[in-house]
Protein backbone atom coordinates (compact mmCIF):
# COMPACT_ATOMS: atom_id res chain seq x y z
CA UNK A 1 0.00 0.00 0.00
CA UNK A 2 1.66 3.36 -1.12
CA UNK A 3 0.07 6.96 -1.45
CA UNK A 4 2.03 9.43 -2.05
CA UNK A 5 1.46 13.77 -1.26
CA UNK A 6 3.41 16.76 -1.90
CA UNK A 7 4.45 20.12 0.24
CA UNK A 8 4.83 22.80 -1.82
CA UNK A 9 8.43 24.45 -1.01
CA UNK A 10 8.86 27.53 -3.25
CA UNK A 11 8.98 25.90 -6.81
CA UNK A 12 9.63 22.59 -5.68
CA UNK A 13 7.75 20.10 -4.56
CA UNK A 14 8.21 17.05 -1.58
CA UNK A 15 6.15 13.86 -1.67
CA UNK A 16 5.96 11.65 1.36
CA UNK A 17 5.26 8.01 0.37
CA UNK A 18 2.32 6.90 2.79
CA UNK A 19 2.90 2.87 2.71
CA UNK A 20 2.05 -0.86 4.32
CA UNK A 21 5.12 -3.08 3.62
CA UNK A 22 3.80 -6.63 2.61
CA UNK A 23 6.85 -8.05 5.13
CA UNK A 24 4.67 -6.64 7.66
CA UNK A 25 1.41 -8.01 7.36
CA UNK A 26 0.30 -10.79 8.86
CA UNK A 27 -2.68 -11.24 6.22
CA UNK A 28 -0.78 -11.93 3.76
CA UNK A 29 -0.91 -15.37 1.35
CA UNK A 30 2.03 -17.61 1.21
CA UNK A 31 2.29 -18.94 -2.49
CA UNK A 32 4.75 -21.53 -2.61
CA UNK A 33 6.81 -20.05 -0.48
CA UNK A 34 6.20 -16.64 -1.52
CA UNK A 35 4.89 -14.08 0.69
CA UNK A 36 2.25 -12.56 -1.37
CA UNK A 37 -0.44 -9.53 -0.66
CA UNK A 38 -1.71 -6.68 -2.54
CA UNK A 39 0.56 -4.58 -0.65
CA UNK A 40 3.51 -3.77 -2.36
CA UNK A 41 7.01 -5.21 -0.87
CA UNK A 42 9.60 -2.62 0.53
CA UNK A 43 11.76 -3.13 -2.25
CA UNK A 44 8.99 -1.65 -4.85
CA UNK A 45 8.20 1.13 -2.09
CA UNK A 46 12.12 2.02 -2.31
CA UNK A 47 11.61 1.94 -6.27
CA UNK A 48 8.71 4.36 -6.06
CA UNK A 49 10.56 6.50 -4.27
CA UNK A 50 13.87 6.85 -6.43
CA UNK A 51 10.70 7.07 -9.67
CA UNK A 52 9.56 9.97 -7.85
CA UNK A 53 13.40 11.39 -6.99
CA UNK A 54 13.82 11.05 -10.62
CA UNK A 55 10.61 12.84 -11.54
CA UNK A 56 12.28 15.97 -10.21
CA UNK A 57 10.64 16.39 -6.31
CA UNK A 58 11.78 15.31 -3.06
CA UNK A 59 10.20 12.66 -1.63
CA UNK A 60 10.70 10.81 1.92
CA UNK A 61 8.64 7.86 3.06
CA UNK A 62 6.00 8.73 5.71
CA UNK A 63 4.10 6.16 7.21
CA UNK A 64 0.67 3.79 6.25
CA UNK A 65 -3.17 3.82 7.11
CA UNK A 66 -2.69 3.80 11.05
CA UNK A 67 -0.51 7.49 10.52
CA UNK A 68 -3.34 8.82 8.18
CA UNK A 69 -5.98 7.84 10.73
CA UNK A 70 -3.75 8.91 13.81
CA UNK A 71 -3.44 12.77 11.80
CA UNK A 72 -7.22 12.81 11.06
CA UNK A 73 -7.41 11.45 15.17
CA UNK A 74 -4.70 14.80 15.81
CA UNK A 75 -6.82 17.61 13.78
CA UNK A 76 -3.38 17.79 11.66
CA UNK A 77 -3.37 20.11 8.55
CA UNK A 78 -1.52 19.56 5.28
CA UNK A 79 -1.58 23.38 3.69
CA UNK A 80 -0.49 23.22 -0.43
CA UNK A 81 -0.04 19.13 -0.73
CA UNK A 82 -1.75 16.77 -3.07
CA UNK A 83 -1.89 13.11 -1.93
CA UNK A 84 -0.87 10.61 -4.25
CA UNK A 85 -3.54 7.44 -3.49
CA UNK A 86 -1.78 4.63 -4.52
CA UNK A 87 -2.94 2.63 -1.32
CA UNK A 88 -5.34 -0.91 -1.28
CA UNK A 89 -5.82 0.11 2.50
CA UNK A 90 -6.13 -2.77 5.49
CA UNK A 91 -7.56 -6.22 4.25
CA UNK A 92 -11.16 -5.93 4.63
CA UNK A 93 -13.96 -6.02 1.73
CA UNK A 94 -13.52 -2.27 1.42
CA UNK A 95 -10.07 -1.72 1.71
CA UNK A 96 -9.40 0.56 -1.35
CA UNK A 97 -11.75 2.82 0.41
CA UNK A 98 -10.24 3.30 3.70
CA UNK A 99 -7.52 6.22 2.46
CA UNK A 100 -9.56 8.26 0.50
CA UNK A 101 -12.21 8.80 3.46
CA UNK A 102 -9.63 9.76 5.81
CA UNK A 103 -8.41 11.95 2.72
CA UNK A 104 -11.59 13.37 2.34
CA UNK A 105 -11.96 14.42 6.36
CA UNK A 106 -8.59 15.59 6.17
CA UNK A 107 -9.78 18.25 3.45
CA UNK A 108 -6.58 17.81 1.15
CA UNK A 109 -6.44 17.26 -2.61
CA UNK A 110 -5.45 13.47 -3.68
CA UNK A 111 -5.00 11.24 -6.87
CA UNK A 112 -7.18 8.59 -7.87
CA UNK A 113 -10.77 7.25 -6.98
CA UNK A 114 -12.79 9.19 -4.40
CA UNK A 115 -14.68 6.82 -1.90
CA UNK A 116 -18.01 6.42 -4.03
CA UNK A 117 -15.85 5.31 -7.15
CA UNK A 118 -13.26 3.34 -5.32
CA UNK A 119 -16.18 1.28 -3.50
CA UNK A 120 -17.70 0.32 -6.88
CA UNK A 121 -13.95 -0.50 -9.07
CA UNK A 122 -13.48 -2.36 -6.20
CA UNK A 123 -16.81 -4.40 -6.30
CA UNK A 124 -16.73 -6.24 -9.97
CA UNK A 125 -20.25 -7.05 -10.01
CA UNK A 126 -21.43 -3.49 -9.47
CA UNK A 127 -18.48 -1.74 -11.96
CA UNK A 128 -19.76 -4.53 -14.25
CA UNK A 129 -23.44 -3.17 -14.21
CA UNK A 130 -22.05 0.35 -14.85
CA UNK A 131 -20.18 -0.42 -17.93
CA UNK A 132 -22.71 -2.09 -19.31
CA UNK A 133 -24.83 0.68 -19.44
CA UNK A 134 -22.51 1.90 -22.07
CA UNK A 135 -22.51 -0.88 -24.39
CA UNK A 136 -19.46 -2.29 -22.88
CA UNK A 137 -19.41 -6.19 -23.30
CA UNK A 138 -19.18 -7.65 -19.41
CA UNK A 139 -19.34 -11.69 -19.10
CA UNK A 140 -23.01 -12.93 -17.81
CA UNK A 141 -22.86 -12.80 -13.76
CA UNK A 142 -24.85 -14.14 -10.66
CA UNK A 143 -23.97 -12.23 -7.61
CA UNK A 144 -24.33 -14.51 -4.28
CA UNK A 145 -23.51 -13.49 -0.70
CA UNK A 146 -23.33 -15.52 2.27
CA UNK A 147 -25.74 -13.45 4.14
CA UNK A 148 -28.43 -14.82 2.04
CA UNK A 149 -29.56 -18.06 0.96
CA UNK A 150 -29.16 -19.32 -2.51
CA UNK A 151 -31.23 -22.92 -4.66
CA UNK A 152 -28.61 -24.77 -6.46
CA UNK A 153 -31.67 -24.61 -9.33
CA UNK A 154 -29.71 -20.82 -10.19
CA UNK A 155 -26.49 -22.90 -10.59
CA UNK A 156 -28.27 -25.72 -12.81
CA UNK A 157 -29.70 -23.06 -15.18
CA UNK A 158 -26.48 -20.85 -16.01
CA UNK A 159 -24.30 -21.81 -18.86
CA UNK A 160 -20.79 -23.67 -18.47
CA UNK A 161 -18.16 -22.78 -18.46
CA UNK A 162 -18.03 -20.34 -15.65
CA UNK A 163 -15.38 -19.02 -13.38
CA UNK A 164 -16.23 -18.32 -9.34
CA UNK A 165 -14.52 -15.81 -7.60
CA UNK A 166 -14.56 -13.02 -5.00
CA UNK A 167 -16.11 -10.66 -5.70
CA UNK A 168 -14.21 -7.84 -3.80
CA UNK A 169 -10.89 -8.68 -3.91
CA UNK A 170 -7.70 -8.27 -6.43
CA UNK A 171 -4.33 -9.87 -7.52
CA UNK A 172 -6.19 -13.04 -8.32
CA UNK A 173 -6.72 -13.39 -5.03
CA UNK A 174 -9.27 -16.66 -4.43
CA UNK A 175 -7.95 -17.85 -7.76
CA UNK A 176 -6.70 -20.74 -8.93
CA UNK A 177 -6.91 -23.07 -12.14
CA UNK A 178 -9.92 -24.64 -10.38
CA UNK A 179 -11.93 -21.67 -10.17
CA UNK A 180 -13.51 -23.12 -13.75
CA UNK A 181 -16.51 -25.12 -13.43
CA UNK A 182 -17.72 -26.95 -15.92
CA UNK A 183 -20.77 -28.45 -14.02
CA UNK A 184 -23.50 -26.79 -11.34
CA UNK A 185 -22.26 -29.82 -9.05
CA UNK A 186 -18.39 -28.78 -8.60
CA UNK A 187 -20.07 -24.82 -8.77
CA UNK A 188 -21.76 -25.63 -5.85
CA UNK A 189 -18.78 -27.22 -4.02
CA UNK A 190 -16.48 -24.34 -5.05
CA UNK A 191 -19.09 -21.83 -4.11
CA UNK A 192 -19.74 -23.51 -0.61
CA UNK A 193 -16.11 -23.07 0.15
CA UNK A 194 -15.68 -19.61 -1.14
CA UNK A 195 -18.57 -18.31 0.75
CA UNK A 196 -16.97 -20.06 4.13
CA UNK A 197 -14.20 -17.09 3.70
CA UNK A 198 -15.51 -14.18 1.42
CA UNK A 199 -18.76 -11.93 2.01
CA UNK A 200 -19.74 -11.98 -1.59
CA UNK A 201 -18.67 -14.24 -4.90
CA UNK A 202 -19.32 -13.98 -8.39
CA UNK A 203 -20.03 -16.56 -10.31
CA UNK A 204 -19.75 -14.70 -14.58
CA UNK A 205 -19.60 -16.88 -17.60
CA UNK A 206 -15.83 -17.63 -18.60
CA UNK A 207 -14.57 -15.99 -21.68
CA UNK A 208 -12.20 -17.71 -23.41
CA UNK A 209 -9.19 -15.53 -24.83
CA UNK A 210 -6.19 -13.17 -24.87
CA UNK A 211 -5.50 -11.70 -21.17
CA UNK A 212 -5.29 -8.15 -21.58
CA UNK A 213 -4.52 -5.55 -19.86
CA UNK A 214 -4.41 -1.71 -19.61
CA UNK A 215 -3.02 1.73 -17.81
CA UNK A 216 -5.01 4.63 -18.45
CA UNK A 217 -3.85 7.78 -16.84
CA UNK A 218 -4.88 11.01 -17.43
CA UNK A 219 -8.18 13.27 -17.14
CA UNK A 220 -10.76 14.94 -19.17
CA UNK A 221 -10.07 13.11 -22.66
CA UNK A 222 -6.21 13.74 -22.82
CA UNK A 223 -4.11 10.50 -21.39
CA UNK A 224 -0.72 10.68 -22.31
CA UNK A 225 -1.03 6.57 -21.56
CA UNK A 226 -3.14 4.30 -22.62
CA UNK A 227 -1.10 1.06 -23.30
CA UNK A 228 -3.02 -2.01 -23.95
CA UNK A 229 -0.68 -4.96 -22.81
CA UNK A 230 -1.24 -8.55 -23.71
CA UNK A 231 -0.25 -11.40 -21.06
CA UNK A 232 1.31 -14.64 -21.64
CA UNK A 233 1.28 -17.47 -19.11
CA UNK A 234 1.58 -21.32 -19.52
CA UNK A 235 3.05 -20.60 -22.65
CA UNK A 236 -0.18 -19.57 -24.28
CA UNK A 237 -1.63 -16.29 -25.50
CA UNK A 238 -4.91 -17.74 -26.37
CA UNK A 239 -6.52 -19.19 -22.72
CA UNK A 240 -9.42 -21.34 -23.63
CA UNK A 241 -9.42 -23.10 -20.29
CA UNK A 242 -7.10 -21.13 -17.81
CA UNK A 243 -7.15 -18.24 -15.67
CA UNK A 244 -4.52 -15.63 -14.21
CA UNK A 245 -4.25 -17.16 -11.02
CA UNK A 246 -2.15 -16.15 -7.65
CA UNK A 247 0.28 -18.49 -8.53
CA UNK A 248 0.83 -16.84 -11.87
CA UNK A 249 0.94 -13.50 -9.75
CA UNK A 250 3.48 -14.82 -7.05
CA UNK A 251 5.20 -16.32 -9.00
CA UNK A 252 5.79 -14.00 -12.17
CA UNK A 253 5.00 -16.44 -14.62
CA UNK A 254 3.69 -13.69 -16.96
CA UNK A 255 5.43 -12.68 -20.51
CA UNK A 256 4.44 -9.29 -22.00
CA UNK A 257 3.45 -8.20 -25.29
CA UNK A 258 2.33 -5.21 -26.92
CA UNK A 259 -0.81 -5.66 -27.94
CA UNK A 260 -0.64 -4.19 -31.50
CA UNK A 261 2.32 -6.93 -32.63
CA UNK A 262 -0.70 -9.56 -31.70
CA UNK A 263 -3.89 -8.30 -32.58
CA UNK A 264 -3.42 -5.44 -34.74
CA UNK A 265 -3.53 -1.90 -34.65
CA UNK A 266 -7.51 -1.89 -35.20
CA UNK A 267 -8.50 -4.37 -32.10
CA UNK A 268 -5.84 -2.75 -29.89
CA UNK A 269 -7.13 0.60 -31.03
CA UNK A 270 -10.81 -0.32 -29.49
CA UNK A 271 -9.38 -1.38 -26.45
CA UNK A 272 -8.18 1.91 -25.77
CA UNK A 273 -11.49 3.64 -26.78
CA UNK A 274 -13.33 1.32 -24.32
CA UNK A 275 -10.68 2.11 -21.66
CA UNK A 276 -11.70 5.97 -21.91
CA UNK A 277 -15.00 4.95 -22.09
CA UNK A 278 -15.27 2.51 -18.92
CA UNK A 279 -12.59 5.28 -17.34
CA UNK A 280 -14.97 8.06 -17.73
CA UNK A 281 -17.65 5.87 -16.80
CA UNK A 282 -16.77 4.92 -13.86
CA UNK A 283 -15.40 8.75 -12.95
CA UNK A 284 -11.95 7.50 -11.87
CA UNK A 285 -9.79 10.45 -11.29
CA UNK A 286 -6.35 10.07 -13.11
CA UNK A 287 -5.62 6.65 -13.23
CA UNK A 288 -7.30 3.32 -13.86
CA UNK A 289 -5.99 -0.33 -14.84
CA UNK A 290 -8.49 -2.34 -16.91
CA UNK A 291 -8.60 -6.00 -17.51
CA UNK A 292 -9.91 -7.24 -20.30
CA UNK A 293 -10.78 -11.07 -22.41
CA UNK A 294 -10.35 -10.64 -26.00
CA UNK A 295 -12.21 -13.10 -28.16
CA UNK A 296 -10.77 -14.83 -31.21
CA UNK A 297 -13.39 -13.15 -33.26
CA UNK A 298 -12.22 -10.06 -31.57
CA UNK A 299 -15.01 -9.12 -29.17
CA UNK A 300 -13.71 -6.97 -26.38
CA UNK A 301 -15.01 -7.93 -22.91
CA UNK A 302 -14.38 -6.05 -19.51
CA UNK A 303 -13.70 -8.03 -16.40
CA UNK A 304 -12.72 -5.78 -14.27
CA UNK A 305 -10.54 -2.86 -12.82
CA UNK A 306 -8.04 -1.58 -10.30
CA UNK A 307 -7.76 2.01 -9.08
CA UNK A 308 -4.83 1.68 -7.68
CA UNK A 309 -2.75 -0.35 -9.44
CA UNK A 310 0.91 -1.60 -8.96
CA UNK A 311 3.88 0.40 -10.45
CA UNK A 312 7.04 -1.04 -10.79
CA UNK A 313 9.51 -2.24 -12.84
CA UNK A 314 8.64 -6.25 -13.32
CA UNK A 315 5.37 -6.01 -13.94
CA UNK A 316 2.81 -4.03 -16.79
CA UNK A 317 3.86 -0.63 -15.78
CA UNK A 318 7.58 -1.61 -16.41
CA UNK A 319 7.02 -3.30 -19.65
CA UNK A 320 4.88 -0.09 -20.68
CA UNK A 321 7.99 1.74 -20.52
CA UNK A 322 10.60 -0.33 -21.82
CA UNK A 323 8.55 -1.17 -24.51
CA UNK A 324 8.07 2.75 -25.65
CA UNK A 325 11.94 3.55 -24.89
CA UNK A 326 10.71 5.47 -21.80
CA UNK A 327 12.88 5.87 -18.19
CA UNK A 328 11.32 3.66 -15.63
CA UNK A 329 10.05 6.29 -13.44
CA UNK A 330 7.90 7.90 -16.81
CA UNK A 331 4.81 6.01 -15.49
CA UNK A 332 5.35 7.80 -12.14
CA UNK A 333 5.65 10.80 -13.56
CA UNK A 334 3.10 11.00 -15.84
CA UNK A 335 1.12 10.38 -13.13
CA UNK A 336 1.84 13.37 -10.80
CA UNK A 337 1.70 15.27 -13.90
CA UNK A 338 -1.86 14.37 -13.87
CA UNK A 339 -2.63 14.73 -11.00
CA UNK A 340 -0.54 18.56 -10.42
CA UNK A 341 -2.85 19.33 -13.23
CA UNK A 342 -6.56 18.55 -12.88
Amino acid sequence: MITLYYVKEGLFMEFKIICDIRENLKQNIICNNINFSDHPPKDNIQEIQNYVIQSGYKCSIFGGIPELIAAVNEHKTFNDCIFLNLTDGLDTNCGRVQAPILLEILGVKYSGAEPFQSALVNNKYFSELAVKEKNVLTPSSLLVSNKDYYDINLLKKLSYPIIIKPNTKGSSIGITQKSICYDYKYANILLENLLVTYEEVLLETFIPGYEVTNFIIGNKGIYPINCPVLEEFHGNMIHQNEVMSIEDKALRTRTFHLCDNILGKNITEKIKQTSIIIKETLNVNDILRIDYRITENGDIYFIEANTVPRICSKNEAGFICKSNNKPPHYIIKSLLQSVISR
